[in-house]
């Protein structure tokens, strides 16, 4: 399994870059509000939201056995207040 260093909400977009390509990658919010993710558009009403607290989440599917998605795939707003924290298996 791969993680990155949490990253601490400032109500902005971040560039997600994982390690290596990934199969799986998931998403996790600790704090409050809800963070969002997705693409080059992401934004505070824009992509997937995913909310903080147990069992809440996103993970993006699995892609297969030769699919990878790639280490600078993901974009995510951060509002502050929360914490994202990214893990993934290549």
């Amino acid at each position: 399994m791969m993680t990155i260093p949490d990253i601490v909400g400032d109500n902005a977009v971040h560039q997600i870059l994982l390690p290596a390509p990934a199969r799986w990658v998931e998403f996790a919010v600790t704090g409050t509000g809800n963070a969002r993710v997705g693409d080059s558009a992401v934004s505070s009403t824009r992509g997937i939201p995913v909310s903080a607290g147990a069992n809440c989440g996103f993970m993006a599917p699995f892609m297969g056995q030769f699919s990878f998605y790639q280490v600078n795939e993901f974009l995510a707003y951060i509002p502050t207040g929360s914490t994202l924290s990214v893990g993934a298996k290549e």
